[in-house]
């Protein structure tokens, strides 16, 4: 409609535009995607991403070189009453290497694919991953390193049997200024 292209006409005259947040009513189309390869953006918030979009996003994210921070939540659709599928984003993180800060809550299923992918993101300074449901994070997360990494927020439940995983992932993340985790209770 010729009111959505004014906005995203609009939007891409914007040439110092670092960081914005648009409802997802305004579907971002396809030519908006590739003018940000070459913008200033710094900052994505997870509006964009529609699977419709994958291709596009797959050549996009990586190439954009001033891009530090993502946000991918899991979103609820009103037609379905079902949460929005969010596993396919997964290895679109893992090629965005120059990442400062990522935030995502993968739905129930996802986890994996999105743990898997934060493998090679390691100009991380800021990870918070929450979760709807109570998942407990996997042992395979703290052999994971991060040499820039402040900040770690997490609600997935750690048990007992990875407490000596996570002491190791402390101690090679000893910068660590802020560490938000969630315990088993048993």
């Amino acid at each position: 409609d010729d009111q959505q292209d004014a906005i995203w006409n609009g939007l891409m005259q914007l040439t110092q535009l670092h960081r914005f947040d648009i409802p997802s009513k305004y579907p971002c189309p396809e030519r908006f995607l590739r003018w940000m390869q070459n913008s200033q953006i710094t900052h994505l918030p997870d509006a964009l991403y529609f699977m419709g979009k994958q291709v596009a996003l797959m050549e996009v994210l990586p190439a954009m070189t001033s891009l530090r921070s993502i946000c991918v939540y899991s979103d609820f659709d009103t037609e379905t009453w079902t949460r929005k599928p969010t596993g396919w984003m997964a290895p679109i993180i893992q090629t965005c290497t120059q990442l400062t800060h990522l935030y995502i809550q993968p739905n129930p299923g996802d986890h994996s694919a999105f743990l898997e992918a934060l493998t090679g993101l390691t100009n991380l300074v800021r990870l918070k991953i929450t979760t709807k449901d109570a998942v407990e994070i996997p042992a395979s997360f703290f052999s994971l390193h991060f040499p820039h990494l402040t900040d770690l927020d997490t609600n997935m439940i750690i048990p007992d049997k990875v407490l000596p995983d996570l002491a190791d992932f402390l101690r090679y993340h000893s910068d660590l200024v802020r560490l938000g985790l969630t315990f088993s209770c048993h």
